[in-house]
């Protein structure tokens, strides 16, 4: 099989101190990223977590889910990010389907999964004093390996998961970034959930494309507003997100240093990108799914 370089570990060395990961008031440098990532991948190993385990994560927009989604490639691990809008029900139903070997909780998602009979950590709780198990990790990957299990939404029908490989979070980086470019100093808006194939692609680009990520917790236009006006260089929306930013804009034009909005996530009305042309805010339409590890035109 074709492998490639563990990209996180390939991206540490080969720009340690580059911003990676704005959250609040701190920064991670792509060196400190990988350095977390591998920590946690020891955790998890010492919780028996081995190559092919699936681990299940049911967390809101946060670091550790960051650091997650990095540790498994180390181990050789699937990750399955569960939707926290689920009612206890359906996410029990997942977990049956999925079979994770752990799940990873916050405080206001721990009760959701209470009655799961398998291993919960609680990262605010229990993450710090995990012991690390001394293992070999990976510092490369399969292309054709399984990195994600995403489960659809379920408008339509029950919930199904998708297998995505490494090669699928790859090309569809890959073709992201010849579409926009990229540069050094791009900052990426991540307001989508990440447990959305959507959000979560954007972890991907960024460490393939050296450039950092400014994670908010959830949506807010205020917050999206000010990200905006301190650098923020691309971001991704729906569009009742995108309404939102424009009501609390105002009259306020785009600053130059935004190269790009993506809008998706549904129809694209008139009327919405008649407003964006107004104050000059750059917004490229685009489609995706689950299925093609998100953005595909």
């Amino acid at each position: 099989m074709k492998r490639l370089p563990e990209w996180l570990a390939w991206r540490a060395v080969a720009t340690p101190e580059r911003p990676a990961l704005i959250w609040r008031e701190r920064t991670w440098t792509f060196a400190e990223l990988a350095l977390e990532a591998d920590r946690l991948a020891r955790q998890l190993a010492g919780l028996g977590v081995r190559a092919g385990d699936r681990v299940a994560s049911c967390l809101s927009n946060r670091p550790e889910l960051v650091v997650l989604v990095h540790a498994v490639s180390r181990l050789g691990a699937v990750l399955v990010p569960l939707n926290v809008r689920h009612t206890p029900q359906e996410l029990l139903t997942v977990l049956a389907d999925a079979d994770p070997h752990v799940v990873l909780v916050e405080p206001a998602t721990r009760a959701a999964v209470a009655s799961w009979p398998g291993t919960v950590v609680d990262v605010e709780r229990d993450l710090a004093g995990l012991p690390e198990a001394a293992v070999e990790l990976q510092r490369d990957v399969e292309v054709d390996a399984v990195h994600t299990l995403i489960y659809t939404s379920g408008t339509t029908d029950r919930p199904k998961g998708v297998l995505l490989t490494y090669g699928n979070h790859w090309w569809s980086a890959v073709g992201s970034q010849l579409n926009l470019g990229v540069l050094p100093d791009d900052r990426w808006l991540l307001c989508l959930p990440l447990f959305h194939v959507g959000g979560l692609s954007i972890l991907f680009r960024s460490v393939l494309g050296g450039f950092a990520v400014e994670l908010h917790e959830r949506f807010d236009a205020v917050m999206a507003n000010e990200a905006i006006e301190r650098g923020v260089t691309l971001a991704s929306f729906v569009g009742t997100m995108l309404w939102r930013i424009l009501e609390e804009r105002g009259e306020r034009r785009s600053p130059a240093h935004l190269r790009a909005v993506l809008l998706g996530g549904g129809p694209a009305p008139r009327p919405l990108l008649e407003r964006c042309a107004v104050i000059g805010l750059p917004v490229l339409q685009t489609y995706g799914l689950t299925e093609t590890a998100s953005q595909l035109a």
